[in-house]
């Protein structure tokens, strides 16, 4: 299917699933949540200040603990149904909305439309109820994550019990979000019960959340270097790139580089490429600060390398340098 032709189709399966959700109940609500950390340009028809223009009613200020003087950086809600008496979606911000997550799936600056939200509360309600969930207790202090980012959003799907990931979303109902590779993703309540309208209690959430969150700028990083490589993305890339990030630290690498290089490679290469005598002499080096695994590697035999990517996998580039990784 063409790229174009998958566009079109995951727009309406989103616009599909709003509008069932919105015929499921009279109190349901669509909103797309906006992030001027991410800022689009001044003149773009989603840019903050153009919608306090032509939709100020519609458009409410999620609260950020760690900006609370500076307004400026706080998420937006900008309500979708609901608004002028209409119970229906507004196609035509869907739409924009739509174009402008499609435009920016991939890029380094993140993601301005960070996801669409269906729920049963109010605007303003949905709004606090989320500020309040980026705050998170760790060690006896207070700290912030922007979960609602979309690669942050979706290491916490795949990390956090289906009790707990419940608790979080609260009175949220459906939450979609665009990946890089263009693919609409959705998550929801996973329990029957009606979520708690609190936070979760502080200290539940586990270890393998926060480790999986202390990767992310480092996971960012290999995925871009994916995207620039022409490999395709697997699905669920999130969780895979912090599984690579993970095995190098297993294998005693703590440079930067060196992981990312060690973790781009385990979704690029033979299978076993690891296992290869050559390449554990190049990790064993670089993990005893005797070079940069990329230069390491670099400068295996032409042989070597060839028999490290073994089967092309679909976009494999093949081992990377310390001048191409970055």
């Amino acid at each position: 299917m063409r790229s174009d032709d998958n566009r079109t189709q995951a727009y309406r399966s989103l616009h599909d699933r709003l509008s069932d959700a919105l015929c499921r109940s009279p109190a349901y609500r669509a909103f797309v949540l906006l992030d001027p950390n991410h800022p689009v340009a001044a003149g773009h028809p989603l840019h903050i200040e153009q919608l306090e223009n032509r939709a100020g009613e519609a458009l409410t200020a999620i609260p950020r603990a760690d900006a609370s003087h500076d307004r400026s950086r706080w998420p937006r809600l900008l309500a979708l149904s609901g608004t002028q008496g209409r119970s229906e979606l507004d196609d035509a911000l869907l739409s924009a909305s739509w174009r402008c997550a499609d435009e920016r799936k991939a890029s380094v600056h993140g993601a301005y439309v960070s996801g669409w939200i269906v729920s049963d509360a109010s605007a303003d309600t949905l709004a606090d109820g989320i500020g309040q969930r980026l705050v998170f207790s760790r060690g006896g202090k207070k700290v912030l994550l922007p979960l609602f980012e979309p690669y942050r959003l979706a290491l916490a799907m795949s990390t956090l019990e289906s009790a707990l990931w419940t608790a979080w979303l609260g009175r949220i109902r459906g939450w979609f979000f665009l990946d890089a590779a263009g693919r609409l993703r959705a998550t929801g309540p996973m329990e029957t019960e009606r979520a708690s309208r609190l936070p979760p209690p502080s200290g539940a959430f586990p270890a393998a959340f926060w480790q999986a969150q202390d990767r992310v700028h480092q996971g960012q990083r290999v995925l871009n270097a994916l995207m620039k490589s022409g490999a395709a993305l697997p699905e669920e890339y999130e969780q895979r790139i912090h599984r690579a990030l993970e095995k190098a630290e297993a294998r005693g690498l703590r440079h930067k580089e060196d992981t990312e290089v060690y973790a781009l490679n385990e979704l690029t290469l033979f299978p076993d490429w690891h296992r290869h005598p050559a390449v554990q002499q190049c990790v064993a080096d670089a993990a005893a600060g005797k070079g940069r695994l990329a230069s390491l590697m670099a400068a295996l035999p032409d042989s070597v390398r060839k028999a490290l990517v073994g089967e092309p996998r679909p976009g494999v580039p093949g081992i990377k340098t310390s001048k191409e990784h970055s």
